[in-house]
């Protein structure tokens, strides 16, 4: 079992899951990404917002994810990216109006790592592999 979960992890972590941003509130705090569970997003699941700026990536936000029945997910915004020179002006332009900026710039979010099922945090380490009934 250790094993398969080993695979797993890699091979999530080789191509993770994500996509584009296609809403966000007034605020900017909560964004909407265009995939969901079905996708490979898992829950609280964290994800790296990034603009794509001159043909470079400059991340922007690191959110986490909750995916939606629709084949959605909503981003909660955990950290900003606001110490990096490249990304500050970004994310300054983002939160001064942020349904400005997604209109005129194509932002994604993809997956950091690969989410952990809840029921391989349970009980000591070895029970964390096994499989629940």
């Amino acid at each position: 079992m250790k094993a398969l979960v080993e695979i797993a992890n890699r091979l999530g972590n080789e191509y993770p899951a994500g996509g584009r941003i296609v809403g966000t509130t007034a605020t900017g705090e909560k964004m909407t990404l265009d995939k969901g569970e079905l996708d490979g997003i898992g829950v609280n699941q964290m994800c790296v917002v990034f603009v794509s700026d001159g043909g470079v990536d400059i991340p922007i936000a690191l959110a986490a994810a909750y995916p939606k029945k629709t084949g959605t997910s909503q981003l909660d915004v955990r950290r900003w990216n606001d110490r990096d020179k490249d990304a500050k002006p970004l994310v300054k332009s983002f939160k001064a109006d942020p349904k400005a900026f997604l209109a005129e710039n194509k932002i994604y979010a993809v997956g950091y790592g690969m989410p952990v099922p809840p029921t391989w945090k349970q009980g000591t380490d070895d029970d964390k592999y096994r499989v629940a009934k």
